[in-house]
C-alpha cells in the first residue's frame, strides 16, 4: 500500500510534476529507466490531480485518480492478494556470537515482510571466498554453525539474506557482514557439548521430499515419527539407540496426500514438535 502525495523541491520552488513507484513484487525486473518502473504516476500542478498511466505531459489519456483506493496491482497486471512474490526486505538486527562454544547467527524479520526462506553466507579467512553454506525455513530467526568452534585462530564472517518467490527480484540485499574469530572442530578431538535439538524441515512447504535434521548431547534412544493433521501416526523414521551427534534423514513423501504434518522428536527425555506442509 502507498500513499500518494505531492511536493514541492527542497528549495520549495518547483512542483513535482511526476514520479516513479516501485511495485513491491519480485515478479518483475528493476529497473531505473523510465519505461521499467512497475507504477508511474502523474501529477498536474494546473488541475492539482494525480493521474495514473505515465509522464502526464507525454500521455494523450492519463487515468484520474480519485480520493478513492486504486487498485495498482491489477491495472498493472499482478497478481491479486499474493504475497509469496512480494519482494523480501533486508534481515534485520542481524548478529554473530558465541553459544555453547559455537558460533551462533541471529536476526529478525522486518515487521508485515513476508519471507520463505533464509540464505546463510560464511566467508573463511580473511582472504576467503563467501559460500553458501545452508538454507533455513522462513520461520527461522537463528543458525548455529557447528562446522567451527569458537576460538582465535580463523576469521569467521557472515551475511545473510532473504528469499521469496522466484521472480526477478525474489532476493533481499545482503545484511551488513558479522564475524567472529573460531576455529576447525575435526573428527577425533574433544568432545564439545552439543544441545538437543530438531530443526525445522526444509525445504517446507514441500513435495514430496523434504530433510529433517535432529542432534542429541549424548546417547539416547530416539525416536522420530510423522503425524498427521489428526494425530494419527504415519510412519516411524528412527526408533533406536545413537551416538551424541548430529543426524540428518531424508523423508519421501509420495505417497501421501497433501495436507499438513507433524514431526515428533524423543531422545531421553527430550521432547520437540515441528509442523510442516506437503504440497502436491
Amino acid at each position: 500500500m502507498y500513499k500518494v502525495s505531492a511536493a514541492y523541491d527542497e528549495d520549495f520552488v518547483n512542483i513535482v510534476d511526476w514520479f516513479l513507484m516501485d511495485w513491491r513484487t519480485s515478479l518483475l525486473p528493476e529497473s531505473y529507466e523510465l519505461n521499467g518502473y512497475d507504477i508511474v504516476v502523474s501529477f498536474d500542478a494546473v488541475t492539482n490531480k494525480f493521474y495514473y498511466g505515465g509522464d502526464y505531459n507525454n500521455n494523450p489519456n492519463p487515468v484520474p485518480i480519485s480520493n478513492a483506493t486504486i487498485n495498482y496491482a491489477e491495472a498493472a497486471g499482478l497478481p491479486i492478494g499474493v504475497t509469496t512474490e512480494l519482494e523480501p526486505k533486508i534481515p534485520s538486527s542481524f548478529n554473530v556470537s558465541s553459544y555453547n562454544n559455537y558460533p551462533k547467527l541471529t536476526w529478525t524479520k522486518p515487521y508485515s515482510d513476508y519471507v520463505q526462506n533464509y540464505e546463510i553466507y560464511r566467508q573463511v579467512g580473511k582472504f576467503g571466498f563467501f559460500q553458501k553454506i545452508t538454507t533455513v525455513d522462513g520461520t527461522t530467526r537463528s543458525y548455529i554453525d557447528y562446522d567451527y568452534v569458537v576460538g582465535s585462530s580463523i576469521k569467521l564472517t557472515y551475511k545473510i539474506r532473504a528469499k521469496n518467490g522466484t521472480g526477478a527480484t525474489a532476493y533481499s540485499e545482503f545484511t551488513p557482514e558479522k564475524f567472529i574469530y573460531g576455529d576447525l572442530y575435526k573428527d577425533g578431538s574433544e568432545i564439545l557439548d552439543l544441545e538437543y535439538r530438531l530443526d525445522q524441515n526444509y525445504p517446507n512447504p514441500f513435495n514430496p521430499t523434504t530433510i529433517i535434521s535432529y542432534s542429541i548431547r549424548s546417547d539416547e534412544f530416539v525416536q522420530l515419527k510423522i503425524f498427521n493433521a489428526v494425530g494419527d501416526e504415519v510412519i516411524e523414521l528412527v526408533s533406536e539407540s545413537q551416538d551424541a551427534g548430529k543426524y540428518e534423514i531424508k523423508f519421501n513423501a509420495s505417497n501421501l496426500s497433501s495436507g499438513i504434518y507433524f514431526i515428533r522428536f524423543k531422545a531421553g527425555n527430550f521432547e520437540d514438535t515441528k509442523k510442516m506442509l506437503l504440497l502436491k
